[in-house]
Formats: structure tokens, C-alpha cells, sequence
């Protein structure tokens, strides 16, 4: 068993979501605000390792730009509307686009901020 460093705490953002009408869950819709509100915790956290920090750290950094990138479900769709309407874009390329959902652009980026945590001996309290 690993001895932890530290922790990084998202537990009062993981579960749900503050919507118009009380809690409710992360969906593609939503999850863009979730992946930036852990960016933001991130730079918080570890200012040192972001790229104009005295101990940058590529893979932090690179992961903090993902959590940065997810998009809302909305522009999502337009960008998927765009490439359709674009002739020279193949079909193999929409199937990807449209498959890669905001939901899974986050999935991904947890994935490599838990490969980054567990080689820095950070523990993830969600």
C-alpha cells in the first residue's frame, strides 16, 4: 500500500451538480463545468508544476489543459455540425468526433490525472 503525499479533495463537486431546480447529476450537457472547476483546483494545488511554475511538470500540465478543453455539449454539436457540412472531412472522421463526447473527453482526462496522482502518490477523495 501506497504512502500517500497528499489528497486532492473534489468531493464536494464529484457527486452532483447545483442545478436551477437543486442537485442533479453530470451528464455531456454538463460535465464541461465539472472538468473545469477540477482545472481550476489543479492550478490551485499545484501552481509549481504549471508551465510557468519554478517545478513545471509536462504531464500536469498537458492534464490541465485536457480538464481545460472538454466542451459543452453545445459546441460539441456544433463542431459536429461544421465537419458534416464540410466536404472534405471523411466519414471515418464525424464517427470519431461524435463518439468522442464531452463525457468522454473528461473520462479520458480522469484517467491520466489518476495515472498522474498515483506516480506522484496523490490520493483522489471523491
Amino acid at each position: 500500500m501506497a504512502n500517500w503525499k497528499t489528497r486532492f479533495d473534489i468531493r464536494d463537486v464529484w457527486d452532483q451538480r447545483n442545478g436551477e431546480c437543486g442537485p442533479e447529476e453530470w451528464t455531456d450537457k454538463t460535465v464541461h463545468e465539472l472538468s473545469k472547476e477540477i482545472a481550476r483546483r489543479i492550478k490551485r494545488k499545484w501552481p509549481q508544476h504549471m508551465i510557468d511554475g519554478r517545478d513545471w511538470d509536462p504531464r500536469l500540465t498537458e492534464i490541465y489543459d485536457w480538464f481545460l478543453s472538454v466542451t459543452s455539449l453545445k459546441e460539441h454539436r456544433d463542431m459536429l455540425a461544421r465537419l458534416i457540412a464540410n466536404e472534405n472531412v471523411s466519414d471515418d472522421e464525424i464517427c470519431e468526433l461524435s463518439s468522442n463526447t464531452p463525457m468522454k473527453e473528461f473520462n479520458d482526462a480522469m484517467d491520466l490525472f489518476y495515472d498522474w496522482c498515483d506516480s506522484n502518490l496523490v490520493w483522489v477523495e471523491k
